[in-house]
C-alpha cells in the first residue's frame, strides 16, 4: 500500500541458469490481455547479478493508499519446435519490482478514441491519431476486426489486412473463404499512460457482399444491390443465393449445398392456373422439373440433386419479419402446407429479404431485419426492398398465404412483402440447390468473368 504518488514496472528476470533456447518461443500474458511474446516486451538492464535478460511486462501508477495486484501467465508457444533444442529444457525467472515516488496527481480519466479509416487493395488504413487525452499520454492503441481479437501497437494508425485470396475447390468452402475475406468492420480502443482504457469504437467501413444470415442454420448469403454472385450454369446466367447449412436431399441426408437462381426469368407465368397454391398440382411446378429440366444439358443435370423444399403458410393477418419468415418457411401445418421433393422451385420470401443492403451499413441493414417486412417496409423504408439484389417489381414465392388463390410475392409500387393471386402471370424465376460435390474452379463472380462449375 503507497503512502505516496509512486511509478513502478513490473519486469520479469530471465537466469543464467535456464536452459531454454529462444525465448522468441515463450509467451506472457497479464490479467487475461492479450497475450504477447517474451521478446517483444521493452528489454532493460537487469538489477539481479545472476539475470541475463530483463524484460519489462508491466508499468504503472500508484496514487496514495492505492494498491494493485497482477497475475502472470507463461507459455511455450504452440509453434516451438519439437526438436532437442526445446526438449526437457528450463525456463528460471524472477519477477522484479522496481519504483520511484511521481509528484504528479495520478490520471484516472480515460482518453477517448477517435479515428478514420481509407480503403485499400490491402485492406482498411486505420488512423487514429486525432484519438485525445487530456491528463497524461497515450501509451498504446488497439485494433480489431470483430471487437474480440485485438493487435496492441504503439503507432496511431494501422493496417486491417483483407484475408488471403480464395482458394478454389469445393463450392461451399469457396463461399466460407469469400464470407471471411475482406474487412468489414473496424473497432479501436486506447490506454492511456496510466492504464486507463478508453470505450470501444468501432465503424462498418463496408457491408460486404456475403453475411451470415445468423439463423438456426447460420446459413452465408449474398446482399446487396448487385454483388459479384454470377455463375455459368447450364450455357445460362444463374446467380449464387448462397451457402445453404442442413439442407435434406430426400434420403434423410443434410448436407451443405449452393442455391441458385436465374439470373433473368424464364417467361410470364402463372403460379398456378388452376386457382389454388397447391403445389404440388401446379402447372409450373411440372413446367419446372418436367419441361425445362429436361432441357438441361446432361452435364447440367448430374450438377442438381433433389432436395425437400417446405411449402410454408402465412396467415393473411400476420406481418412477420425475416426470421420469422424463415421459421415459417421451413414449418409444416395443415391445408396446402407440406413438403415437396424436387429439383426446381421457386426462391422463399426470406431469400428476398436477407438480401437487403438497408441504406448501406450495417445498422441500416439491422433496422430493415428487424421490422416487419409488410408494415415495417412500407414506403421502402431504408431502402429494404430495393436495395436488396433479387428485388424484381414481380416475383411470387414458393410459401403460400392462408387462403387457397393467394401466396407470398413483392409489392410492385413500394417494393415490400405482399400477397398476390396466384393466376397471375408474373416473371418466374428458377431456383435449386446444387449437387453436395459441385466445385467453382475459376471465375470472380462478375457478370463478365462469372464462376464456372465442375465436379
Amino acid at each position: 500500500m503507497c503512502k505516496t504518488n509512486a511509478a513502478y514496472q513490473v519486469n520479469l528476470e530471465v537466469l543464467d541458469t535456464t536452459t531454454f533456447e529462444d525465448l522468441n518461443y515463450i509467451k506472457t500474458m497479464i490479467n487475461d490481455k492479450e497475450p504477447v511474446i517474451l521478446t517483444s516486451n521493452l528489454e532493460i538492464e537487469t538489477t539481479l547479478d545472476n539475470a541475463v535478460h530483463s524484460y519489462t511486462l508491466k508499468k504503472g501508477y500508484l496514487g496514495q493508499d492505492e494498491s494493485v495486484t497482477y497475475d502472470l501467465r507463461l507459455w511455450m508457444d504452440e509453434d516451438t519446435p519439437a526438436n532437442d533444442a526445446y526438449m526437457e529444457k528450463t525456463l528460471k525467472s524472477k519477477i522484479t519490482i522496481t519504483g520511484e515516488s511521481y509528484p504528479k496527481e495520478i490520471d484516472r480519466t480515460p482518453p477517448v478514441v477517435n479515428f478514420t479509416t481509407t480503403e485499400t487493395d490491402e485492406g482498411i488504413l486505420v488512423d487514429a491519431s486525432t484519438s485525445t487525452d487530456d491528463n497524461s499520454g497515450i501509451a498504446a492503441y488497439y485494433y480489431s476486426k470483430d471487437g474480440e481479437v485485438w493487435t496492441k501497437s504503439s503507432s496511431a494508425t494501422f493496417l486491417l489486412k483483407n484475408g488471403s485470396e480464395v482458394t478454389y475447390g469445393n463450392g461451399v468452402e469457396v463461399i466460407k473463404q469469400l464470407a471471411n475475406l475482406r474487412v468489414n468492420d473496424v473497432y479501436v480502443k486506447i490506454e492511456d499512460e496510466f492504464e486507463n482504457m478508453s470505450e470501444v469504437v468501432s465503424k462498418n467501413i463496408r457491408l460486404g457482399e456475403l453475411v451470415y444470415d445468423k439463423t438456426v442454420d447460420n446459413n452465408i448469403r449474398y446482399i446487396g444491390p448487385n454483388p459479384n454472385n454470377y455463375v455459368t450454369f447450364n450455357n445460362e446466367s444463374w446467380r449464387i443465393i448462397g451457402s445453404f447449412n442442413n439442407i435434406l436431399d430426400g434420403q434423410g441426408n443434410k448436407t451443405s449445398r449452393l442455391k441458385l437462381i436465374r439470373s433473368t426469368s424464364i417467361g410470364n407465368m402463372a403460379w398456378n392456373s388452376a386457382n389454388n397454391n397447391n403445389w404440388a398440382t401446379a402447372p409450373l411446378k411440372t413446367y419446372l422439373n418436367e419441361t425445362y429440366y429436361e432441357s438441361f444439358s446432361d452435364e447440367t443435370k448430374e450438377k442438381v440433386d433433389n432436395a425437400i423444399w417446405t411449402i410454408g403458410r402465412v396467415d393473411l393477418k400476420e406481418d412477420l419479419t425475416v426470421n420469422q419468415y424463415y421459421s415459417r418457411e421451413r414449418t409444416v401445418s395443415g391445408g396446402y402446407s407440406s413438403t415437396w421433393a424436387g429439383k426446381i422451385a421457386l426462391p422463399y420470401p426470406s431469400d428476398f429479404a436477407f438480401a437487403t443492403y438497408g441504406n448501406g451499413s450495417l445498422s441500416g441493414r439491422t433496422n430493415c431485419l428487424n421490422r416487419t417486412l409488410i408494415d415495417g417496409w412500407m414506403n421502402n423504408y431504408g431502402n429494404c426492398g430495393k436495395s436488396s439484389w433479387l428485388h424484381t417489381p414481380k416475383m411470387q414465392f414458393l410459401t403460400i398465404m392462408s387462403t387457397s388463390g393467394l401466396v407470398v410475392s413483392i409489392d410492385s409500387t413500394s417494393g415490400r412483402i405482399h400477397y398476390g393471386g396466384v393466376i397471375v402471370s408474373v416473371p418466374q424465376k428458377p431456383t435449386l440447390y446444387l449437387a453436395e460435390n459441385i466445385k467453382i474452379i475459376s471465375g470472380t463472380g462478375t457478370s463478365a468473368d462469372p464462376f464456372q462449375l465442375s465436379f
